[in-house]
């Protein structure tokens, strides 16, 4: 099934730790104390599938806080965005996968592991309108998982988390990826992409091929 490819991705990155008569079994997706005072961005790393099984890898380099990839490749429709976000230090506190043209489809939206509430809130101060957690606000084209607000409820950050959806061209010749991750600091609580260009497959262009990104 689809979905377990997030249970793979989280599987591939447990590290196991030998002790002297038995093996304890980190798992990094658990959840970790906040740290506002810590001053790493979260790593970001963001996968878009050209057809179910193939697909590019971004990865934020360490130290930054945004990439612009400026790729272009054509995929099938409708195709899948999947974000990964880890900070052990602090923990991930927000996931966001995006598009500039097109919202995603929100009954493909998967988070794993999953958060500790059901609604997340445009702000959560002062919350006006509320939406499902995972999900995707109204009028927005962003998929979105919230684990920690720091407000009632407050949530568990995790040392690693999970976004995935899928979005539909919708008729137009391209489509622009955006992707946030959040983790609990103060100095440095956000890492993004943007600038990553897919374009619908056709016989002349299968997925995977290398398209020209609009100027």
């Amino acid at each position: 099934m689809r979905h377990a490819v997030e249970g793979v991705v989280i599987a591939a990155v447990l590290l196991s730790i030998a002790g002297c008569n038995a093996q304890l079994v980190y798992d990094p997706t658990q959840a970790v104390q906040p740290n506002p005072v810590d001053r790493t961005e979260p790593d970001l790393q963001v996968r878009v599938y050209f057809d179910a099984n193939t697909y590019d890898t971004v990865v934020k380099p360490q130290g930054t806080i945004f990439v612009l990839p400026n790729r272009c490749f054509h995929v099938s429709n409708p195709f899948r965005v999947l974000v990964i976000g880890s900070d052990l230090e602090g923990g991930i506190s927000y996931l966001g996968a995006g598009a500039h043209e097109v919202p995603p489809s929100a009954n493909t939206i998967v988070a794993a592991p999953a958060p500790d509430f059901t609604t997340q809130a445009d702000d959560p101060a002062s919350p006006n309108q509320t939406y499902p957690n995972p999900g995707v606000a109204p009028g927005s084209h962003r998929a979105e998982v919230t684990y920690y607000t720091g407000f009632n409820p407050p949530g568990r950050p995790r040392g690693l988390a999970t976004l995935s959806a899928n979005f539909n061209f919708a008729g137009n010749s391209y489509v622009v990826i955006t992707a946030t991750a959040r983790n609990t600091s103060v100095w440095a609580p956000s890492s993004s992409m943007d600038g990553y260009f897919v374009r619908p497959a056709d016989p002349m262009h299968p997925p995977g091929t290398v398209c020209t990104a609009p100027p």
